[in-house]
């Protein structure tokens, strides 16, 4: 497998990465691959893909035509991937870019990444939002956001919010509102259309006045996607990465208050962000085990646009589709009694059979067994086994 995303431009022959010390870069190969398809804009390569190592933070150019490395570096941090003529890398507490051209070093700006839009990256920079050029790094706008408001996106500098009234804002000099609840938001001319329950919204950029509306948009997009297998859908669930994770550490409060707080809101803070992406990265690994390609939790979020920063933690506590949403009144509930007992066992059972190791797993199933004064793992409702999968090997449970 070697998923190269959304197709455009020119593809060419679609030649697998080879070896990196058989074609053209040396070092060891890179494992754990994410892949983002670029155009070849940038050099004289016609067809070309950013490859980028989860763990490691190495990233390389690769022509896909030639099927080799054309440069390879190391990110300062994590790679975010390609936006404009760069490849943005996340630190603990700047954004920096890689030219795409020959991977040196372009720019780098204090803050925390918030989102990528067009030839645009969006930071959360102390009291409010930059807006940078991807390419320059030079700033295209700064706005203070306000207290409460959550941010909605940008076009060429201008911000947007959300207000705690669920109103879209334009921010700054020119500032106006408008009754929308808004998930998503492009450019287009001197409008922004926004996705809205279900609409698509005309709104003029300069004065905030709504053109017009599609209903009923959900009906007619190609949302819908054939998967590549049944592990493909079921290792893309994301409720077991986060359910269990939130309400264990949250128990106390839990029921103390019988659930009387915001379950993202409030619910996630970093630590338990940390606890989240742990499970997370255990689950892409039984993924990448099985040959199965799925995203991680937050970038499938930002993709579905109910979330509008890719990270374990404020990703979640200010996704605008988790807004409101109260916690469980108790802790036997099915985001321990299902999410753990149904999944998380199936989970560390299939890691098991695969020789991937889940430590974070194991142990978040052991204290829900724990607190609710039961073993999941004995009661075993649903494992390999269960489902009658013995005896299958990892090209077989793939195929399925």
């Amino acid at each position: 497998m070697w998923p190269l995303g959304l197709q455009t431009g020119r593809i060419g022959r679609g030649v697998a990465p080879q070896p990196v010390t058989a074609r053209g870069v040396a070092g060891v190969p890179i494992a754990n691959v994410e892949v983002w398809q670029v155009e070849g804009q940038a050099s004289e390569h016609p067809a070309l893909a950013v490859l980028g190592d989860r763990d490691r933070a190495t990233v390389e150019l690769f022509d896909i035509d030639e099927g080799r490395a054309v440069w390879r570096t190391t990110c300062d941090g994590s790679v975010i991937g390609p936006v404009g003529g760069s490849v943005l890398c996340r630190g603990d507490a700047a954004i920096s870019a890689l030219a795409l051209a020959d991977g040196k070093p372009a720019w780098k700006h204090a803050g925390r990444f918030a989102r990528r839009e067009g030839g645009h990256v969006a930071l959360f920079d102390g009291d409010g939002i930059t807006v940078l050029d991807a390419t320059s790094g030079a700033e295209l706008g700064h706005e203070a956001l306000p207290a409460g408001d959550t941010f909605a996106g940008s076009c060429d500098g201008e911000v947007y919010a959300t207000t705690p009234r669920h109103d879209l804002v334009r921010l700054g000099a020119v500032k106006w509102t408008t009754s929308l609840v808004a998930e998503r938001l492009e450019c287009s001319g001197d409008a922004v259309i926004v996705e809205a329950g279900g609409s698509l919204v005309a709104v003029t950029r300069f004065l905030g006045k709504q053109l017009g509306r599609i209903d009923n948009v959900r009906d007619v997009w190609p949302a819908v996607e054939k998967a590549e297998s049944v592990f493909q859908t079921t290792l893309q669930n994301g409720n077991p990465v986060i359910h269990p994770a939130v309400t264990l550490l949250n128990a106390a409060l839990l029921e103390r208050t019988g659930g009387d707080f915001l379950f993202y809101e409030e619910g996630v803070t970093e630590s338990v962000g940390r606890l989240i992406e742990a499970v997370d990265r255990e689950r892409v690994a039984i993924a990448r085990a099985l040959g199965v390609t799925i995203l991680s939790e937050p970038a499938l979020g930002v993709r579905h646009g109910y979330m509008l920063e890719e990270n374990y933690s404020t990703g979640y506590s200010t996704a605008p589709g988790f807004l409101g949403i109260a916690a469980q009144s108790q802790l036997d509930h099915r985001y321990l009694t299902e999410d753990v007992g149904y999944s998380l066992t199936f989970l560390s059972d299939l890691a098991t059979r695969l020789s991937v190791p889940t430590p974070v797993m194991d142990a978040v199933i052991t204290i829900a067994s724990v607190v609710l004064a039961r073993d999941f793992r004995a009661e075993a409702v649903r494992t390999v086994t269960t489902l009658g999968l013995d005896g299958l090997s990892p090209q077989q449970l793939a195929a399925l």
